[in-house]
């Protein structure tokens, strides 16, 4: 089993092992016309968690952040690595709103 650490570079560690990760779309915020927050429920190992990914005219911002049990939410701006994860959940987008709406 993986341990996420909520450090530095737990993003890269996600998608260094992005196999053990599943995840899925639990809503979508539009905050304004520019602005829109991703909720996406994840499990990662057998460990579960939340990460919203928060966009503005459609580039990631710092304050996305992770959370898989840690004692604080883990930020981007404290670990970049956590760009790549977000990125890849964005790119399936379409395909989990497809799923919920089902």
């Amino acid at each position: 089993m993986i341990v996420l650490s909520g450090r530095w570079k737990t993003g890269q560690k996600i998608m260094d092992n992005i196999e053990l990760l599943k995840f899925e779309l639990r809503e979508t915020k539009n905050t304004s016309e520019t602005q829109t927050i991703y909720i996406y429920n994840i499990n990662f190992d057998g460990t579960d968690g939340v990460m919203q990914i928060h966009t503005k005219f459609g580039k990631v911002m710092d304050t996305t952040f992770l959370n898989c049990g840690f004692s604080r939410n883990l930020t981007m701006s404290r670990d970049e690595t956590l760009l790549f994860v977000a990125n890849y959940l964005l790119s399936h987008v379409d395909s989990q709103k497809q799923t919920i709406l089902q």
